[in-house]
């Protein structure tokens, strides 16, 4: 439910639900208000605003991912590997909705220069396939998958194309 109320020559509008801190922001006129108090009340009700309290570090669903769904995969002692070498990186105490294909691109290129374009890869799908699972089964939150879809491969030698996550 969203309130308005007049503060000095402003209109604050404060938009809160139960379990969630409340969100306010202040406008010139009443009509800018209830504006932006249905906008935040209805990507509230989507699940694709979350506050900021509720984002988790990508560290937290990566640790949760390898205890639940690694030990069910063929290859989870070279992904137990993988997911542990990403949480101790710069993306790891991140915030979710902070983690932008901005950011992964940046991730992306500081370790080509560290490692192989294959390594790079694979490193990306993993971030790929937690954000899928965090998307689809512990939070709804579709700036997760956004930025998921925004990354690109490493180019290998020799292909110019870039293949786009889907």
């Amino acid at each position: 439910m969203a309130t308005f109320r007049k503060r000095t020559d402003k209109w604050q509008a404060r938009v809160q639900r139960t379990g969630q801190s409340p969100l306010a922001k202040s406008f010139n006129t009443k009509a800018e208000a209830i504006k932006w108090a249905r906008h935040t009340e209805s990507q509230l009700d989507l699940g694709t605003l979350a506050p900021k309290a509720a984002m988790p570090p990508l560290m937290r669903i990566v640790d949760r991912y390898l205890a639940e769904v690694t030990p069910t995969k063929k290859g989870s002692k070279q992904e137990l590997n993988r997911g542990r070498q990403i949480a101790r990186t710069a993306l790891g105490p991140m915030q979710l909705d902070k983690i932008t294909s901005e950011v992964v691109s940046k991730y992306r290129d500081g370790r080509l220069r560290e490692v192989s374009n294959n390594t790079v890869r694979l490193e990306l799908a993993f971030i790929s396939v937690v954000f899928e699972q965090c998307a689809k089964e512990w939070w709804s939150m579709s700036t997760i998958l956004t930025a998921r879809r925004q990354l690109s491969w490493p180019v290998e030698a020799g292909n110019e194309l870039d293949w786009l996550l889907s």
